[in-house]
């Protein structure tokens, strides 16, 4: 089975305005990922703090999820001490149990990964004048991540697994409504060393 990774532009938001921020991105994404899905009931939501509305399930398990997954992101930034950082959901299938996974230290396989960079703006770098030019730059940002996130969401789909692929997935799913899914918080590694070290990582797949 094949991995995607799919970066999307970098947004530069306002310590307030990130939780929003984030909710907004990664609804759209789960909602956009899982449009076959017929036991999906999205709502429309409007942004909190951003002149954008966006589709959320109305699924309480994955308003769950996503709003723990936004609060260990930003503590995980809190611990850095960095403004900078990258917010990742990945999608993934869950192993069953067998003899053969028994000694396996992985029990989820994650197909698709979506990366967000995010720069938090520090309050002594602007000035109140400069506020409400900031907040429609960075709605403009916001947007433009949700147009980017409808385009790559369709680029491919040979990667992407049956929704009952096995018992344990199938669990999940029926429980979400959804794929299952995790948010986690990376450290930003995009300078030339980064990229040649993510690629060792991660070898393309070249069957």
């Amino acid at each position: 089975m094949n991995r995607e990774e799919l970066i999307l532009p970098p947004i530069h938001v306002k310590r307030f305005e990130t939780e929003a921020a984030l909710r907004c991105l990664f609804h759209t994404i789960i909602f956009n990922r899982s449009l076959h899905n017929k036991t999906l009931k999205p709502r429309d939501v409007d942004c909190d703090v951003f002149e954008v509305s966006y589709a959320q399930s109305d699924n309480k398990d994955v308003a769950n999820r996503v709003a723990e997954g936004i609060r260990s992101f930003l503590s995980k930034m809190e611990e850095s001490k960095t403004n900078r950082g990258e917010a990742c959901m990945a999608f993934f299938t869950a192993k069953d149990w067998s003899f053969r996974n028994l000694f396996s230290q992985d029990d989820k396989f994650f197909w698709e990964k979506w990366i967000i960079p995010i720069h938090i703006v520090d309050k002594k770098s602007f000035k109140d004048a400069d506020s409400s030019k900031l907040q429609t730059q960075h709605q403009e940002m916001l947007r433009e991540c949700l147009m980017q996130i409808i385009a790559k969401v369709n680029e491919k789909r040979e990667h992407i697994p049956p929704m009952n692929s096995n018992e344990a997935t199938n669990k999940l799913t029926q429980k979400l409504g959804c794929f299952p899914f995790e948010i986690t918080y990376l450290k930003t590694d995009r300078s030339k060393w980064g990229s040649v070290k993510h690629t060792l990582q991660n070898p393309p797949n070249l069957m």
